[in-house]
């Protein structure tokens, strides 16, 4: 990734809003295992047109409540 790509994924994280890579890259899953948990529901997204973005807080609230303690 470029410094300039770098750079706009930094402006949307601050903003609250990843892309499917950016997400993929932070949970360290492949974009693949993405893409099936958000077919089973496990992952909340926005989606407007082809658009798919994420909330970081959301997606992480979701994700701890499959915590096994």
């Amino acid at each position: 990734m470029s410094a300039e790509n770098e750079a706009a994924a930094a402006d949307r994280a601050s903003d609250g809003l990843l892309r499917k890579p950016e997400l993929a890259r932070k949970l360290s899953i492949s974009k693949r295992t993405l893409d099936v948990w958000m077919k089973k529901g496990r992952v909340p997204f926005l989606k407007v047109g082809k658009s798919v973005r994420f909330r970081l807080p959301d997606v992480l609230e979701k994700l701890n409540g499959y915590r096994v303690n």
